[in-house]
């Protein structure tokens, strides 16, 4: 499967999954470790790993993970409207 659908997955985490609607993604990085199957089952881990109170911008750090360890990692910054 083409590997950058990640990319979507952290699109509906931060669109869907997050409390407030009102934000935007400044900026995102992703690295890939491992290939990505149509068959594999995917966990998802994020963790807000910075706050710019004075931007209103939050940093996040997440991993992809399947039943044979790390996909993928990375972090996406986000910021209110």
């Amino acid at each position: 499967m083409y590997g950058n659908i990640l990319n979507g997955f952290v699109s509906f985490f931060v669109g869907e999954l997050l409390p407030d609607k009102e934000i935007l993604i400044q900026k995102q990085e992703i690295s890939f470790h491992k290939p990505v199957y149509i068959i594999d089952t995917l966990d998802f881990e994020a963790n807000l790993a910075e706050v710019y109170e004075s931007v209103s911008s939050y940093l996040f750090k997440y991993k992809f993970k399947n039943k044979s360890g790390l996909i993928a990692k990375g972090k996406v910054q986000i910021g209110k409207i």
